[in-house]
């Protein structure tokens, strides 16, 4: 039952009630509350007195202003939500749904990579550029096993690895947009530069979400989906462990 307690201002104060466990006083009163029939009272105090047509009796009446609530609606539908444990490794079971989280990491990783303030001073950087100096070349390939074509959308079949070529078709246009946004866009001259560096943020981003794991469970990946679950959360608890190739990575502490 919804009790409404207060009207006003464009506001309304209510009060869900019968919630109470069922087959206790409180319930089965409010119940009987509901669904009571007062147009059948009939009583004067003690006696059956009778009322006027189209009104309440003496009692009913007294009953109802005793209350300070009256039944407006009997049927009343609101719409409401159930709450549900939702088990990250149930979600992931599927490639799909795996290969989709990494899309979406790789997009976040672009997105605050560009959006931040530091973004100039981090392309000017040596020691990142000297990281970005090895795939100067757009068909250079990074191996890794923690590369699959089942989890990288970028991944090019024939190189058994992820391509700078591969990774600007795929996330491109997102790249583009993300530096549209930014307040002042960098210009078409820092573009292969933009994109070199949000690569080598994407493959970073990879390798650290599977390097928690034991070399040899990184390859069994396409079976034990729990090393990926393991992996994600090893994340959240903050254990990123860099390989000696990110060690780029450094430059910005």
């Amino acid at each position: 039952m919804i009790h409404l307690i207060e009207l006003g201002n464009g506001f309304i104060t209510f009060q869900l009630r019968g919630l109470e466990f069922k087959g206790t006083y409180c319930q089965q009163r409010e119940v009987e509350a509901i669904t009571e029939d007062i147009d059948k009272n009939r009583g004067l105090c003690c006696c059956e007195a009778g009322r006027f047509p189209h009104m309440l009796s003496l009692n009913a009446a007294f009953t109802q202003r005793w209350l300070a609530w009256e039944v407006i609606c009997l049927k009343f539908v609101v719409d409401g939500y159930s709450i549900k444990e939702n088990k990250f490794n149930e979600t992931v079971v599927g490639y799909d749904l795996r290969k989709r989280l990494i899309s979406l990491m790789i997009k976040a990783v672009i997105f605050y990579a560009i959006r931040s303030d530091q973004l100039v001073g981090w392309l000017e950087n040596e020691q990142i550029r000297q990281a970005m100096m090895q795939f100067s070349d757009p068909d250079q390939v990074d191996v890794d096993p923690s590369f699959t074509t089942l989890f990288d959308d970028d991944f090019k079949v024939g190189a058994g690895g992820v391509t700078k070529k591969t990774f600007t078709f795929v996330y491109g246009s997102w790249m583009n947009l993300c530096n549209n946004k930014r307040q002042i866009p960098l210009s078409s001259s820092h573009e292969d530069d933009l994109i070199t560096f949000c690569f080598i943020l994407s493959l970073l981003a990879r390798r650290t979400l599977f390097s928690s794991l034991p070399s040899h469970h990184t390859v069994l990946l396409e079976i034990y989906h729990e090393n990926f679950v393991h992996g994600f959360y090893s994340l959240f608890k903050g254990d990123f462990r860099l390989a000696h190739k990110d060690e780029w990575a450094f430059a910005d502490m």
